[in-house]
């Protein structure tokens, strides 16, 4: 069975429904109705325009990167290159991103509770009341690196989990209460949408995985809702009247 893409952007990928397509769509079409296209929703002044300080700091970043792989290729094997991973490369990043100059920071204490042990974290910066730990581009995140701050006990990428974990303890603990709170999704389902439990053949949710992805990125169950909806239509219209149909479809899409 063909499914006809939407897909528009050769450089963009995305999966799942947090950054579908169609939101990418409307972000190129301009759309009045989306929040966050217009220049003072990034403070910038009135008469500068948006894709000109998107392109501002996206050839900055460029240039950034080239100059930082070249001073990279320079490093002496076994050499973590942290300070030239932070100065040539994050925090210009996070300066574009918006973050400013993220200033320095020392490590984190935390006080465990029940089987959890006092544990301190290595924190080389901060923003606002966010940890940032910025290693060097010689560090495996996924192993221990001896001598290095944030990766010598465990592998930077454990470590950051922990963190984050028993930081959101302390954090949950202090500032949120819920003693009042109900079970169930976030964002409730749209009012023609039944959430269901459906076992598949593997083979077929692959299918359909690698089809969103060939599109550029979607979610694999709204296509699978629609390949039945169209069954369904299929067994609801005589066969003249579905060729018609899909006649009319083909010619709205050339016009």
């Amino acid at each position: 069975m063909q499914t006809r893409s939407r897909n528009t952007f050769t450089s963009i990928h995305t999966e799942g429904s947090l950054l579908p397509a169609d939101l990418l769509q409307r972000v190129l079409s301009g759309d009045k109705d989306l929040g966050g296209l217009a220049p003072t929703d990034y403070h910038l002044p009135g008469n500068e325009k948006l894709n000109e300080a998107v392109n501002h700091s996206w050839n900055r970043l460029q240039g950034a990167w080239a100059a930082f792989q070249t001073s990279r290729s320079r490093l002496k094997e076994g050499d973590p290159g942290t300070t030239l991973t932070r100065e040539r490369w994050l925090l210009p990043l996070f300066q574009e991103l918006g973050y400013g100059r993220l200033v320095t920071t020392k490590a984190i204490e935390i006080e465990g509770t029940g089987d959890a042990k006092h544990r301190t974290y290595p924190i080389s910066h901060g923003w606002a009341n966010a940890p940032i730990h910025l290693v060097g581009c010689g560090i495996d995140l996924d192993r221990r690196a001896a001598g290095v701050a944030g990766a010598s006990k465990s592998s930077p990428q454990s470590h950051a989990g922990r963190k984050t974990l028993f930081l959101g303890r302390q954090i949950m603990k202090d500032e949120y209460d819920f003693s009042k709170a109900k079970p169930g999704p976030v964002i409730p389902l749209p009012a023609e949408k039944t959430r269901i439990t459906i076992r598949l053949d593997e083979d077929v949710i692959d299918w359909f995985r690698q089809q969103t992805e060939t599109q550029g990125g979607g979610n694999y169950q709204t296509m699978i809702n629609q390949v039945l909806r169209d069954f369904v239509l299929s067994q609801r219209e005589p066969l003249e009247e579905t060729l018609r149909r899909v006649i009319r479809e083909e010619l709205q899409n050339y016009r």
